[in-house]
């Protein structure tokens, strides 16, 4: 009943690179590489106040590392999106149709005493959309609570499992290693010796307990979010999550092929398509 807050669809071409060493130990004779060449990416939202929907196209040699770049700045703003909460706006027609809602907007089960305490789906509610702060409709106190948005940003490949995935995820990884060596050796040092320094002028002993704490969760803490793939074999992945960014292969969540899909749409439904 609700859609994702945003989306990504992305897309990239590959070009072959002529191989000129191979290992002599290999049977196998390496004639060609797939290097991606280009990517496009369309990042889509019904909240256009909070995020302008928008095309992102780039064709050069190194289209794999800035892809890589791209997709780690998509997460940290992604994340900041995903952590908005509105209050509640309530217009005197949401009043209204508060006190006269017959059942739950969600569910679809009425509001009863009986039937609410029988099934524990608790008392009558609003629910409200926590991106615009709109009053969505009555609901359950229980079916409020079990409703998740979901904190994930989907990126959508048509072949993401079988092939795009393999042309940047090397790339990916490589970037991330990067932020943690930086943030290892120049970020986490000045923040240990600044909280070293208080521990030393500090005389409180409960005070001393709490930065030494504080110093041991610095230590352990990485804040680079890690590649988890959900994997059918080591080359094949079913998605692979990048902290609040999940790359999905479409054709995994398609009810028939992109071909029979597109035949089965009007014109009308093309709305992206046919802007450009």
């Amino acid at each position: 009943k609700i859609r994702v807050p945003f989306v990504v669809y992305a897309d990239t071409e590959a070009i072959n690179v002529p191989v000129t060493e191979n290992d002599p130990e290999l049977n196998t004779k390496v004639l060609t590489n797939q290097v991606m060449s280009s990517y496009c990416i369309i990042s889509l939202s019904d909240y256009h106040e909070l995020y302008k929907p928008e095309i992102k196209f780039y064709r050069k040699p190194d289209a794999a590392d800035h892809f890589a770049k791209l997709i780690i700045e998509l997460e940290e703003e992604f994340s900041k999106l995903l952590k908005i909460n509105k209050p509640l706006i309530m217009t005197p027609e949401d009043d209204i149709n508060f006190n006269e809602a017959k059942e739950c907007w969600l569910c679809e089960k009425e509001f009863n005493d009986y039937f609410n305490f029988k099934l524990k789906l608790g008392n009558k509610v609003r629910d409200h959309d926590h991106y615009s702060g709109k009053y969505r409709g009555a609901a359950h106190s229980d079916c409020n609570l079990k409703l998740t948005v979901g904190k994930h940003v989907p990126i959508y490949f048509y072949n993401f499992s079988g092939y795009d995935c393999h042309l940047f995820v090397k790339e990916l990884g490589a970037k991330l290693q990067q932020k943690k060596e930086e943030y290892d050796t120049i970020i986490k040092p000045g923040r240990l010796e600044k909280i070293l320094n208080r521990i030393n002028e500090c005389e409180d002993q409960e005070l001393r307990k709490e930065l030494q704490k504080k110093m041991y969760k610095i230590k352990n803490y990485n804040p680079i979010n890690k590649l988890k793939p959900i994997a059918l074999t080591m080359g094949n992945y079913i998605s692979l999550t990048f902290g609040c960014i999940k790359f999905v292969h479409s054709y995994r969540v398609l009810q028939s092929s992109l071909e029979d899909t597109a035949k089965a749409m009007k014109k009308e439904d093309f709305k992206i398509t046919r802007q450009h």
